[in-house]
């Protein structure tokens, strides 16, 4: 058998020659993945919230997992802080699926500090440095 392929318009297609036969498939791809965090340092008892944004060439391609440090963020109450993870798939004029999925960890503590991974179900990952910094002493707390 013999495969060719190549991308047109974002799409991966795959020509395969087998005996006496022709088949033509089409692999959908993810196109772009990206990252957006805070454009400074988080303080300290403030909300963390991260973006990470997908586009694809099938709404079946987006989802993502995060990871801090490399380990697996998720809402089933494993993290030791409140979290929760929203999404929102949108249909770009071009026909492509814009993918959202936002991350928010409230209340941080400086054990936040760390990498901050999104990874997309193909396996593209974007990833963004957090640094949390302490925050100011409450003058009514001893």
């Amino acid at each position: 058998m013999v495969s060719v392929c190549s991308f047109w318009h974002g799409i991966k297609w795959c020509i395969a020659c087998v005996p006496k036969s022709l088949k033509l498939s089409t692999v959908q791809t993810l196109i772009a993945v990206s990252i957006k965090g805070p454009d400074s340092a988080v303080v300290e008892n403030s909300d963390l919230v991260l973006e990470c944004h997908l586009t694809v060439s099938s709404p079946s391609l987006a989802g993502v997992t995060w990871f801090k440090n490399g380990q697996p963020l998720t809402t089933d109450g494993l993290y030791d802080r409140p979290l929760s993870i929203e999404w929102e798939t949108q249909r770009a004029a071009d026909g492509q699926t814009v993918f959202t999925s936002k991350l928010t960890i409230q209340q941080t503590t400086l054990d936040e500090n760390g990498i901050y991974v999104c990874r997309s179900e193909s396996g593209q990952v974007a990833h963004v440095q957090i640094e949390i910094i302490p925050g100011k002493k409450d003058p009514g707390m001893t």
